[in-house]
């Protein structure tokens, strides 16, 4: 469930079929959520408001008890934890050439320098580019957009085989070990939990569109 704040400037991609709803808060109310864009753990309960706030009639959305409802939304998404894993996207211009190549091409096996040579950038200025701008280390950041893209493909029912070699691993084993290491359990295991309906964490990318 991805929040964002008025007066941001961003984008939206989806990977394969997707349904959802938006809402929009005065800017009041949006005041006392986060102050910038995140991805929040949804709830029954916040599903279940929206959904009962959308079905109302226009003339109710005055009434006492739309503002009660709309309360506790609001101090429900308060309450929400933010999402675990989320994949901040770079502002400068190359360095975010390089980020969107590594989501479009997740097996690629470009070293650092030679991705630094590709963007007509130093090695270096690679290194602190993505420290600064997206608080991760370049390494750690190509492994978690490794993580989303397998996510992604795994949640419409990729093969798990196919999914570590598209995600450039050498075999099956190895993305499993690193995908427990993120989600504390094995691809089959975390979809039982989505299908039984339990709480899983979401791996998003919070994307901006390039500067200049």
């Amino acid at each position: 469930m991805g929040w964002i704040p008025g007066l941001h400037e961003h984008r939206a991609r989806t990977f394969g079929a997707a349904t959802g709803w938006a809402a929009y808060f005065p800017q009041d109310l949006a005041a006392r959520l986060p102050s910038e864009p995140c991805v929040l753990q949804s709830t029954e309960l916040v599903e279940a408001l929206v959904r009962r706030i959308s079905t109302w009639p226009r003339e109710r959305l005055r009434s006492e008890a739309y503002h009660r409802i709309v309360a506790v939304l609001i101090d429900e998404l308060q309450s929400s934890p933010e999402e675990s894993l989320k994949l901040p996207m770079p502002e400068d211009r190359r360095l975010l050439a390089v980020a969107s190549r590594l989501l479009a091409e997740p097996a690629s096996q470009q070293t650092l320098p030679e991705w630094a040579r590709w963007a007509g950038i130093s090695p270096r200025s690679l290194v602190r580019g993505f420290k600064a701008e997206t608080g991760l280390t370049f390494g750690r950041w190509r492994a978690l957009a490794r993580m989303i893209r397998a996510l992604q493909e795994l949640e419409v029912g990729a093969p798990v085989g196919e999914v570590a070699m598209r995600s450039g691993y050498e075999n099956t084993s190895a993305f499993i070990s690193t995908f427990r290491s993120y989600f504390g359990t094995t691809p089959a295991a975390y979809f039982r939990r989505e299908d039984a309906g339990l709480p899983a964490p979401v791996a998003a990318p919070l994307t901006r569109p390039p500067s200049g």
